[in-house]
């Protein structure tokens, strides 16, 4: 009696690891909903005339965002275009951390 009773218990605890595992395994791959605010404002990205990319070091020429500036209007972030895929939309530009730069 007591050898089944133990044979239970580990049949269900393996069932239940079992389950979480693919629990973990089903939310890891799911991905997550991005939070959407619908204001009716299309993007209008700002772009960088030619004299202040060559101010920040730049070529001539070379496509640049603006994506923060200062109360003076000087270019706080800026992000090089090289595609029409890399123009962000400004207000989801979350914060920058170093350690998420991958070297």
């Amino acid at each position: 009696m007591k050898k089944k009773t133990i044979i239970i218990l580990i049949a269900a605890l393996v069932l239940v690891v079992v389950l979480v595992i693919v629990g973990v395994s089903y939310l890891s791959k799911r991905p997550a909903a991005e939070p959407t605010v619908s204001t009716g404002a299309t993007l209008t990205p700002k772009f960088l005339n030619d004299a202040e990319v060559t101010g920040l070091g730049l070529p001539s020429g070379t496509k640049v965002q603006a994506l923060e500036r200062g109360p003076a209007g000087e270019v706080m972030i800026y992000k090089v275009i090289r595609s029409d895929k890399d123009i962000v939309d400004p207000a989801r530009v979350g914060p920058i951390s170093p350690r998420a730069v991958k070297r």
